[in-house]
């Protein structure tokens, strides 16, 4: 009886929760600027680290060199994980943005020529796509054939 309804592959919008939407686009956009000050920032202490380790090899200061490397994948990694979660920020923003533009537009309206004439373009893509059978040669032909009216009397 309490059964969930079975799942489909299509997006659910809820009025309710269009209410929501502006000020989540909106903190995404801020924590996003706050992502890309901290990617500024890694970067310049990033190469100030590696000028660092530029300048303690040339006085043959190893040892520093050696723990500037630690300290310079340490940086690095940082700034690989920053740059990742600004990309999943970015397409989260993206998402919301599309609620936002299909929220803004009237819920019933038609499709513009523009769009229509791309779905036609994608159908007809679609239908040149598809592949046909090679065409079956006169022996097999019969052969089906044959076979076919076989199974019906067998019937």
């Amino acid at each position: 009886d309490n059964t969930p309804p079975p799942l489909k592959n299509s997006l659910v919008i809820d009025r309710l929760s269009a209410v929501q939407i502006l000020p989540a686009h909106d903190a995404l956009s801020k924590e996003a600027a706050d992502l890309e000050s901290q990617i500024r920032q890694i970067q310049d202490s990033l190469d100030t680290l590696q000028r660092i380790q530029v300048r303690s090899l040339e006085s043959a200061l190893y040892n520093k060199a050696n723990e500037l490397q630690e300290d310079i994948s340490m940086k690095r990694f940082d700034l690989r994980v920053a740059q990742m979660h600004l990309s999943a920020i970015n397409a989260q923003k993206e998402l919301f943005s599309h609620k936002l533009e299909a929220s803004d537009t009237c819920r019933e309206r038609k499709m513009s020529s523009s769009s229509t004439g791309s779905m036609k373009t994608k159908w007809l893509k679609a239908f040149k796509s598809l592949k046909t059978p090679p065409p079956i040669k006169d022996a097999e032909k019969k052969n089906q054939m044959y076979h076919a009216v076989s199974t019906v009397i067998a019937m």
